[in-house]
């Protein structure tokens, strides 16, 4: 059972990081628009 709550909490941590890095190129992207 604990197992299946680390992979979530490994889950929900990549699915942050990658918003945080789309935003932020996406970001960079309108500043060099």
């Amino acid at each position: 059972m604990e197992d299946i709550y680390r992979d979530l909490e490994l889950g929900v941590d990549l699915a942050v990081t990658n918003l945080f890095v789309h935003a932020s190129s996406k970001k960079s992207f309108l500043k060099n628009c």
